[in-house]
Order: C-alpha cells, then structure tokens, then sequence
C-alpha cells in the first residue's frame, strides 16, 4: 500500500467516522425504536473502517499515523459500546445493535494471530494500545471481551509455538512462514 493509498484510506475513514459519531451520539432515536437507520449506517461505515484498520494498523510505516489511526477505531468501538451499555429494552433493533457490537468486536479481536499480524510483530504498540483505549473506559466491553476468553487467547498468542494450546506449529512472528 503507497502512502498516496494509505492517506486517501485514512481520509475515507475519518469520513466514514465522522458520520458514526453524528449518529451515534443519538442515542435517544434507539431508545425511540428508531434503530434501524442507526444499525444501518454504523454497519455501512463500521465495517469497511474494520477492513482497512487491519491494513494500515500493521502495515503502515508512519508510527504517528498507525496510533492515530488505532485512536480513532478505538473511539468509533468506546461510541458503539456506550449505546450497547446504555440502551434498555429487547426490541429486535436494539438486540440487533448489541449484535453487531459484539460482532465487530469479535472481528477486531481475530486480527490478533492472523498472518498479517504475526509478520508486523514490530507494530502491535498501536493495535494494542487501540483495544487497551477501548476496554479501560466501557465495562461493558471489558466484560464481554473476558466472557470471550481474551485474556486466555492473547497469552496463547504470546506464547506462540510454546502455548500449552498449539496445535499445529504456527508462524513465529516476524516470520514468513517458512519454519
């Protein structure tokens, strides 16, 4: 990815947050049962925010720009679990919003161990300190991310082909794969 990519992917982003944030900050439309505009557009823009975080979190030269970057994921997930902490009631659209909250989250956490992140071990400050943001200000997700066995998981990760959990020899970090 050049850096004219990277930057024009930073700006769509920021853009896209931009706009979450607007309706986010609306969380009186969900308590109204107008949830499905908001499910709507969080999941438009959420997702493709996802999708490029990956890239440009691991890959991405610019120190100064992998945290920025990891603090606006970080601010965009602490906005989403904040409605699911805060919103009451068991109406479709809301548990269809908590849904994707811990969706979202679950696919955030996945990075952890894929490919992509074992080859740029040298650049997990700004992952780490994106989801460090996200579970020291929202119980809630905090809660939900020790429900899912994170703990357990990043250790294991840690641990690489030392982990008690290894099943087959998996790709040291830093590594190509070729063992």
């Amino acid at each position: 990815m050049t850096r004219t990519d990277q930057n024009t992917a930073i700006a769509g982003i920021g853009d896209a947050f931009g706009s979450i944030c607007t309706y986010t900050d609306q969380i009186y439309l969900v308590e109204q049962n107008e949830t499905a505009i908001t499910l709507l557009f969080i999941k438009q823009y959420f997702l493709q925010m996802i999708d490029e975080f990956q890239e440009i979190i691991f890959t991405s030269p610019d120190k100064t720009a992998r945290l920025y970057f990891g603090t606006v994921i970080s601010h965009a997930f602490k906005k989403m679990w904040f409605i699911y902490q805060n919103i009451r009631g068991e109406t479709p659209g809301i548990k269809a919003i908590k849904e994707f909250a811990e969706s979202s989250l679950d696919k955030l956490m996945s990075l952890v161990g894929s490919k992509l992140c074992l080859e740029n071990w040298n650049k997990f400050n700004a992952f780490f300190k994106c989801i460090y943001d996200i579970i020291k200000v929202n119980v809630t997700a905090t809660r939900y991310l020790i429900r899912k066995d994170t703990i357990k998981n990043l250790i294991d990760f840690m641990l690489g082909n030392e982990s008690p959990y290894a099943t087959e020899r998996r790709i040291p970090m830093g590594g190509s794969g070729q063992a």
